[in-house]
């Protein structure tokens, strides 16, 4: 069974996914490579898993197939960020799909 842990459940409740971990029902298998997106935006996600709780005893930490050193000027040319502010969280997930195809 592989566990999404950014469905819904996990997000009303971050300790689900370490609860079920924790369990003994289910098998984990930590994936150690990640081969479809670059270490760039990786490296980006991996400061944003650690602040999300379900991670904090899991402590995943994305890594690219390709080991090519992460340079500053090869992150600016490939992390483009979009700053927006959001009264409520409803507001963010309405606009998501239209940040996401910029």
């Amino acid at each position: 069974m592989l566990l999404n842990p950014y469905t819904n459940s996990v997000q009303q409740n971050p300790r689900a996914l370490n609860v079920l971990e924790g369990s003994g029902v289910f098998a984990t298998y930590q994936l150690q490579t990640n081969y479809r997106s670059n270490q760039e935006i990786l490296d980006f996600a991996n400061i944003a898993l650690s602040d999300i709780e379900v991670n904090k005893y899991a402590n995943i930490q994305l890594q690219a197939n390709d080991l090519t050193p992460v340079t500053k000027q090869s992150f600016t040319d490939k992390v483009k960020l979009h700053y927006a502010q959001y009264d409520k969280l409803a507001d963010f997930d309405n606009s998501l799909a239209q940040i996401i195809k910029r």
